[in-house]
């Protein structure tokens, strides 16, 4: 991947100040090393000013339009006139998903900000994400977005998505998941404020950042199970700019498994605002769906007017929601696709499903 000469300096700065590690003549020897105690569960929710700053006004109603992660040459990507047709009909947020070995292709990074240009152009908001389901070293997630940002203009209105979905923890002394997330995510904040990254931060979390993910209120005694225990754990979230918000997902089958038409799940979104609310925090939700284009389960009925009021209702927390399903590169089959069989998504096009995802 190329990156700004700048970056290795910036990312060893980084790391320094986030506490990750100390010159090698103070290094103790592998021999005294002895692994850190487990955190400490935190016996309230622990206040935080991470969001102190976000100016985001909720609710925001955004779409994901996806192609560019689909194939890795990134002939799928999202032009900006694509970009356009969904701002046309109303939406003033969009999330564009890609694959972070793209980025080494200056021709679909090109892409990517011709699509972001394109979107900031008519005053909507842009959420980058790194569609990986992976989690990468704190270095390397520092490295890869002051890179892929150095190419992007300069704008708030961009927000960085750090990894979809993460999974794949893998520190052989801080084994539990949820503690290393919670100890990473507060480190690759630090690291990317270091870097000079001044755009809102929206890191998922594991558990596919199922919004009942969000707090568990697993036991004290028991390892972490959700996000906020984690972090409350780990001394709460900390940006010094004020500028981060958690990131959820939620779909409203079985499991949220995004994988049946039907909606049995509970409706709206969880404890989602409530946890974040107590803590001084925000959020907004970059994927969930309830129906296809013209057509909304009668399961779904109910689900998705939840799912609306819900946001309407909490958009002092959470700012906003990108839908599941946009762009022309689905199936014609996919269960979620939001645009009508190809070609029918002009100017002239409405439907129930696309009236509910603007709010309306």
């Amino acid at each position: 991947m190329t990156r700004p000469s700048i970056a290795a300096g910036l990312v060893g700065l980084a790391i320094a100040a986030a506490g990750l590690g100390c010159p090698a003549s103070a290094a103790p020897s592998p021999q005294r090393m002895q692994p850190p105690p487990a955190p400490q569960k935190a016996n309230a929710p622990v206040r935080s000013s991470a969001s102190a700053n976000v100016r985001i006004r909720g609710p925001v109603f955004g779409v994901n339009i996806a192609g560019c992660s689909f194939v890795a040459d990134g002939t799928l990507c999202p032009t900006p006139a694509s970009v356009r047709a969904y701002l046309d009909k109303g939406f003033t947020m969009v999330r564009l998903p890609f694959k972070g070995p793209q980025m080494a292709d200056p021709v679909i990074r090109r892409k990517l900000v011709a699509a972001t240009h394109a979107a900031l152009d008519r005053g909507a908001y842009v959420v980058l994400d790194r569609h990986d389901y992976s989690w990468p070293s704190v270095s390397e997630q520092v490295a890869f977005w002051t890179s892929l940002m150095a190419s992007m203009p300069r704008s708030g209105r961009i927000i960085i998505d750090p990894m979809n979905e993460p999974k794949h923890f893998d520190d052989p002394v801080l084994t539990n998941d949820w503690d290393q997330w919670a100890r990473d995510t507060n480190q690759i904040i630090a690291g990317l404020r270091a870097a000079g990254i001044r755009n809102v931060i929206a890191p998922e979390y594991p558990g596919s950042s199922a919004t009942f993910r969000l707090r568990k209120r697993e036991d004290a005694a028991k390892p972490s199970e959700s996000a906020l225990v984690a972090l409350d754990s780990a001394g709460g979230l900390k940006d010094p700019l004020g500028l981060t918000i958690i990131n959820g997902h939620r779909y409203f089958d079985k499991g949220s498994s995004g994988t049946q038409p039907s909606c049995t799940g509970t409706p709206g979104y969880d404890n989602f605002a409530s946890e974040l609310r107590a803590r001084g925090l925000k959020g907004i939700i970059t994927e969930s769906a309830f129906g296809r284009a013209g057509a909304i389960p009668p399961s779904c009925e109910a689900a998705g007017a939840a799912a609306i009021a819900y946001l309407k209702t909490n958009a002092d927390t959470v700012v906003g929601v990108t839908w599941w399903g946009g762009g022309a590169a689905w199936n014609e089959r996919y269960l979620f696709k939001i645009e009508p069989k190809k070609g029918g998504f002009g100017p002239k096009h409405k439907d129930a499903y696309l009236d509910r995802l603007l709010g309306r």
